[in-house]
């Protein structure tokens, strides 16, 4: 069904934009098993490959040429036959190119590199610049994750008003020079009703019950971006004196440095940084200008997501009203 063609060209096309500078793929905002998971693109090979051949696309023919050789590295990495064959997630593409011999691809034209995009109805906003890229997040507890080359960051706010403490944004709106990311709950405490006769719980009109220190809370987070990185403004508005953090989820492995600390990344491990701090793992390096600890109610607080066994966890702590500004660079170590 040729008609079906155009369908499957905008599909791939919209996977250029979530394609991460390592040649993984964005999986944050998946609803499916594959959320949050290190997706390899190569599965996608056969189909950029087949797309290349019938439009002669030479931005097709790039990343079809690109995913061939990830798959090449993918299978040199790896051992056993059986376990080469069980990686490559094209086992019959072989027998596919004998049975069709492949025709010349165009030449090729490199995907962008340098883009901003905005996908607002499946809230997610992503930003590249060459070897690094911003991801933004609506309906997610992680708000933000950014990448350089391999080393990856994942970004959560949280503070202990109720039960609705955790940054989940409701909203992603463009501005100038970036994005802003927005939620605002109220809850309090509500009286007994007076003279209840029905003593079925569900069936009481419980919306009458007076409410009584009613409360509000907002978070607004502008990130706007630069040609060698991110600023953070983090404001709140509402309750005042609730402790809040922000919380950087970063992979194992590395060397954190904060002040006159060095402290080795350690799975599970933790870290409340001070004014400034980075992170250097192979030799990529994530720098953070800005940060504060007013407190050390940090790895368990109330209402936030648990702290992730198999990662490591850098921490700036603050009380509401929050107005602080974070800068957030990309380096490579000599």
């Amino acid at each position: 069904m040729p008609e079906l063609y155009q369908a499957v060209e905008r599909n791939l096309e919209k996977n250029w934009y979530y394609i991460e500078p390592d040649m993984t793929g964005l999986t944050l905002a998946s609803r499916r098993q594959d959320y949050g998971k290190e997706a390899s693109m190569v599965r996608h090979f056969y189909t950029c490959y087949q797309t290349a051949a019938r439009t002669g696309s030479p931005r097709f023919a790039y990343m079809a040429n690109r995913l061939l050789e990830q798959m090449e590295r993918q299978r040199a990495a790896i051992g056993t036959p059986q376990e080469i064959y069980a990686s490559l997630s094209h086992q019959n593409l072989l027998t596919r190119l004998m049975l069709t011999p492949p025709p010349p691809l165009a030449a090729e034209e490199p995907m962008p590199l340098c883009y901003d995009r905005h996908f607002e109805s499946i809230g997610v906003a992503r930003h590249r610049e060459g070897n690094w890229t911003c991801s933004l997040l609506r309906d997610n507890s992680t708000f933000m994750k950014v990448q350089y080359g391999g080393l990856k960051a994942y970004f959560k706010l949280a503070c202990t008003f109720f039960q609705f403490g955790r940054l989940v944004a409701t909203r992603i709106d463009k501005t100038p020079g970036g994005y802003r990311l927005s939620c605002e709950q109220e809850w309090g405490y509500v009286r007994p009703l007076p003279g209840i006769q029905q003593p079925d719980w569900w069936k009481i009109d419980r919306s009458l019950r007076e409410k009584a220190n009613w409360q509000h809370h907002r978070w607004q987070v502008d990130v706007a971006f630069t040609k060698s990185g991110l600023t953070l403004h983090i404001g709140t508005e509402g309750t005042p004196g609730i402790p809040a953090k922000l919380e950087c989820i970063l992979p194992p492995g590395g060397l954190v440095h904060s002040g006159r600390l060095t402290v080795p990344a350690q799975p599970g491990g933790w870290l409340i940084a001070g004014q400034d701090a980075s992170y250097n793992r192979g030799g990529e390096v994530m720098r953070l200008c800005g940060g504060f600890s007013l407190h050390n109610y940090a790895p368990n607080m109330r209402n936030s997501d648990p702290q992730p066994a198999d990662q490591f966890c850098l921490y700036c702590t603050d009380f509401t009203p929050m107005d602080r500004q974070l800068e957030i660079s990309f380096d490579t170590a000599p």
